[in-house]
């Protein structure tokens, strides 16, 4: 059909319209035709567009392959007696706090995590997903919640302290009192604020964080399971 009929179907402007058959053209998936000096637009050969996926993953097959030589290096350089700060506000700010953990593989890591807040401010849908993502890479978590803290496993079972979640849980001691969340990973903190204005910021360097693992230590001790 010719763009202004595509434009009234799709309801949307003509200029737009043409932009996106442009693309398409030039990606192999259109072809354009004269018919009666307009303009008439059809789908190309479907099999093209296996062909373009194929091309696509032989690419970021090549890339990935390229990065894993090069992720040693960068590594080595990032690592620095200087520490590097970065700041975020609100909820989506906080989620990219978290989302930071998952470039690693293979890690161990320690929150100190008011949990019952941490849901009410992300959500059990992001914490389900948080979790899922955590473990298929194999990041096995120790974890101190409040004293007091309670959470129907049945409702969320990926909060359990299971094998399955690469978990350990522990409480920590009744007078121990906290809102405020760190989570440990690397050479790397995170914190986290859940009032009112939610905010954290993640803290890179090594010494900073072997002291704050320091003091994890030393409450997961004073510390019970259940």
């Amino acid at each position: 059909m010719p763009a202004r009929l595509l434009a009234q179907k799709m309801g949307m402007p003509r200029p737009t319209v043409y932009d996106a058959l442009n693309s398409l053209i030039n990606a192999g998936l259109v072809i354009s035709r004269e018919e009666d000096n307009k303009a008439i637009f059809s789908i190309s050969d479907p099999n093209n567009l296996e062909l373009i996926m194929d091309q696509k993953i032989e690419n970021l097959t090549k890339a990935k392959s390229e990065i894993k030589t090069l992720i040693p290096k960068l590594r080595e350089e990032s690592t620095t007696s200087e520490p590097r700060i970065r700041f975020f506000a609100g909820q989506e700010g906080v989620k990219k706090i978290l989302n930071d953990i998952l470039w690693y593989k293979g890690i161990e890591t320690y929150t100190l995590w008011p949990m019952n807040e941490m849901i009410d401010l992300l959500g059990a849908e992001y914490l389900e997903w948080l979790n899922k993502r955590r473990v298929e890479r194999k990041i096995k978590l120790k974890s101190i919640r409040k004293h007091g803290t309670k959470i129907n496993f049945k409702q969320f079972p990926y909060l359990a302290d299971a094998v399955e979640n690469l978990r350990q849980l522990r409480y920590a001691p009744k007078d121990f009192e906290f809102d405020m969340s760190y989570w440990i990973y690397a050479d790397k903190v995170t914190f986290i604020s859940t009032g009112t204005h939610p905010f954290g910021f993640i803290v890179h360097n090594k010494e900073f964080s072997d002291m704050q693992k320091t003091h994890f230590d030393l409450v997961w001790e004073a510390s019970k399971e259940s």
